[in-house]
């Protein structure tokens, strides 16, 4: 089983359906791992949207 994604802010574990912000190559975008299943932990800055709002998004919206 691949390692599970957690949020970058509070580590605690993203759930399969549960929407999350993620910051890629091309900044800040929303998904899940049910819409994306080959996402895969480590590869990416995953927040919780509730953790993306309290952080500030570490860069929200001005890297999207």
């Amino acid at each position: 089983m691949p390692p599970r994604l957690r949020c970058a802010h509070c580590a605690d574990v993203i759930g399969v359906y549960e929407p999350f912000a993620v910051r890629g190559p091309d900044g800040w975008r929303t998904t899940s791992v049910a819409a994306e299943p080959g996402i895969e932990a480590g590869e990416l800055t995953c927040l919780h949207l509730a953790c993306f709002d309290t952080s500030g998004g570490a860069g929200w919206p001005a890297d999207a």
